[in-house]
């Protein structure tokens, strides 16, 4: 089970959310560890109920996630290295056994709460070194300006914290900065390889693929209504197909 290479652990969400972005997100910060010297395990245990993987009342969603997740980590010779754990059930549990998780989570450098999908259960964040990996920027940070203690107590055990919000903390972003959490600007890593293109660069359609309406999780900040919904920028250039011959 080990090389004698540092560990580090991804908690995420692949089969609560089963959907090419964040299945390839998850991807890219696995394989981009590794590929910086790393063992790397994936780990679920979020205990949500796979849904998605439920097509009738007959039908055993856990193990069909588990199948999910073996079948996107196998491709990259991952298979061994991953765990489903359903909170509500123990006997659902799926890849590495107990015993194999409680001594992988205590060897680890370092366990990521990827999107901080993960809620921190004692056998994370034991040994200190728990990281809070937020991929979602703006609702964290509005409930600790709010002073919301369930968002405190979920934070506190985590031991380091960043953020895909490039432009926090900075002078000209006008969120409000947490003095009690210091979190850290980060990007998420791109296996550039992992991605097809012509050598001139282009190519004979631009396409992208994403929710147009999203209703809910607005803030409001001193007098200002702040959207999730995506729907807003892209109308912004809605035009720009007919700019172009491609």
């Amino acid at each position: 089970m080990t090389t004698g290479r540092k560990k580090i652990v991804l908690l995420g969400m692949m089969s609560r959310m089963p959907v090419a972005g964040v299945v390839w997100q998850t991807l890219h910060y696995l394989l981009g560890f590794q590929r910086l010297g790393y063992e790397v395990y994936y780990v679920e245990s979020h205990g949500v109920t796979p849904r998605d993987f439920f097509g009738d009342e007959s039908d055993d969603g856990w193990r069909k996630a588990a199948a999910f997740i073996d079948g996107a980590l196998r491709r990259f010779d991952l298979g061994e290295h991953w765990a489903y754990r359903s909170c509500c059930d123990k006997e659902r549990s799926y890849g590495l056994n107990d015993r194999q998780l409680s001594n992988l989570y205590q060897s680890a450098d370092v366990i990521v709460n990827l999107h901080g999908g993960t809620e921190p259960l004692p056998e994370h964040y034991a040994t200190g070194r728990l990281v809070f990996l937020e991929t979602d920027p703006v609702e964290v940070q509005m409930q600790l300006f709010e002073n919301c203690q369930k968002a405190i107590n979920y934070l506190q055990p985590h031991c380091a914290f960043f953020t895909f919000g490039e432009n926090y903390g900075s002078a000209d972003c006008e969120l409000p900065v947490s003095g009690r959490f210091q979190f850290q600007p980060t990007r998420q890593p791109v296996l550039c390889d992992f991605w097809r293109h012509k050598a001139n660069g282009e190519a004979d359609a631009l396409t992208t693929i994403g929710n147009w309406r999203q209703p809910d999780r607005k803030v409001r900040l001193r007098g200002q209504e702040y959207y999730w919904s995506k729907h807003y920028e892209f109308l912004k250039f809605l035009d720009l197909p007919d700019r172009t011959r491609q």
